[in-house]
């Protein structure tokens, strides 16, 4: 018996319009909108490029000059120069062909930007440490000129260092990934819905599916468990559709285990089954009442878990960080994020632990408001 329930639990569930649609289309769609809207973003706007400049010099001041022919030259360079006189400097400074320009003078550097941010910042540092290592350097000249080789060859040797890539992670840095990471929360969550038909098709006030079962000799246990698996297995399968079509069609970086993202979607998904399992064992509300329920709840889940607003997890894990260990879409996303960061497993197993021990106090719990439960009449 436990395996024809399970076949039918699985046929079931894979022909009803709702898993297709909710499970499978419209995270594909939202996915898709989510690709065209963040994913330029950050390669347009956060992610460092060359600065272009322009030096302008009312006075020569070769030194400075020769440090940025060589930054220039380099091939990864911080700054890529033009030397032009003044008024064309000023000119391409407000048309944008440039965005800092470096003025030189006989001993001094003044810099100019259209906008105050991050490339003032960089110029600024950038000629600040130039003058801090020359009045080193011409100390030394008059005080200890046989260091001066030394001094010079620890100022390039740092300079090398400052200016190679060290990445924090291997992982994906762009932070709108995060929207990805939510939108399979919401689709582990959506599987509340198919959890939901398990308890309704345990109770015979419920459904007439429910009233057979009650009157069949297959214990209960066997019965549920069976369904829990069947719907299960075909949630999962539903949604590694769609982690294969972000992954492999929209192209989103992941991180380089997919295996641990397909797993991740697994674990996930057995939240939601058993979320949905849960809702549905309570009370006699009616099943559209239940499905509000769900709803209600996968959605705020959602929201707070940084899927509409993105910094929404950071503003409670500062406020109230007790409602980021409670929200099982702030796990099932922070399970992504791990894999993507960081190297080893510890941060992901504490969160798969948070997710199975949630998943067996909705799976006991559901359990025990189904069992046992007689009626007047079938």
């Amino acid at each position: 018996m436990f395996w024809n329930n399970f076949k039918y639990g699985f046929l079931k569930t894979m022909r009803q319009k709702e898993t297709i649609i909710w499970i499978i289309l419209f995270p594909m769609a939202l996915a898709t909108f989510f690709n065209m809207a963040f994913m330029s973003i950050y390669d347009s706007s956060e992610k460092f490029e060359t600065i272009p400049a322009a030096v302008a010099e009312m006075e020569k001041y070769e030194a400075f000059t020769k440090v940025l022919d060589e930054i220039s030259n380099s091939d990864e360079p911080l700054f890529s120069i033009e030397y032009v006189t003044y008024e064309k400097a000023q000119k391409m400074l407000r048309e944008e062909e440039i965005k800092v320009i470096f003025k030189t003078t006989a001993d001094d550097v003044d810099i100019e930007v259209k906008n105050d941010g991050i490339t003032m910042t960089i110029a600024s540092y950038f000629v600040s440490q130039y003058k801090a290592q020359e009045a080193v350097i011409l100390d030394t000249m008059q005080n200890h000129p046989e260091k001066l080789g030394t001094v010079i060859e620890t100022f390039m040797s740092d300079g090398a260092e400052l200016n190679e890539n060290i990445p924090l992670t291997s992982g994906n840095m762009n932070p709108y990934i995060q929207y990805f990471y939510n939108l399979l929360a919401m689709v582990c969550l959506y599987s509340a819905l198919t959890g939901l038909a398990i308890a309704t098709d345990s109770q015979a006030n419920l459904s007439p599916i429910g009233a057979r079962r009650c009157c069949s000799p297959t214990n209960k246990l066997v019965s549920v468990t069976a369904e829990v698996l069947a719907k299960y297995i075909a949630q999962v399968l539903c949604i590694s559709v769609s982690v294969t079509y972000i992954i492999f069609v929209l192209k989103v970086d992941m991180g380089d285990r997919i295996h641990m993202v397909y797993l991740s979607s697994a674990i996930g998904s057995l939240v939601g089954i058993t979320m949905g399992f849960f809702v549905g064992s309570i009370g006699r509300m009616s099943e559209s009442v239940k499905v509000a329920v769900i709803m209600t709840v996968s959605m705020s889940a959602s929201f707070l878990s940084g899927l509409m607003i993105g910094n929404m997890k950071a503003v409670l894990a500062k406020r109230a960080p007790i409602v980021n260990e409670l929200n099982p879409a702030a796990m099932i996303s922070d399970m992504f994020y791990c894999l993507n960061i960081y190297t080893d497993y510890e941060r992901y197993t504490e969160k798969v632990i948070s997710i199975l021990i949630l998943s067996a106090v909705f799976t006991i719990g559901g359990y025990f408001m189904t069992r046992r439960k007689k009626y007047a009449s079938l």
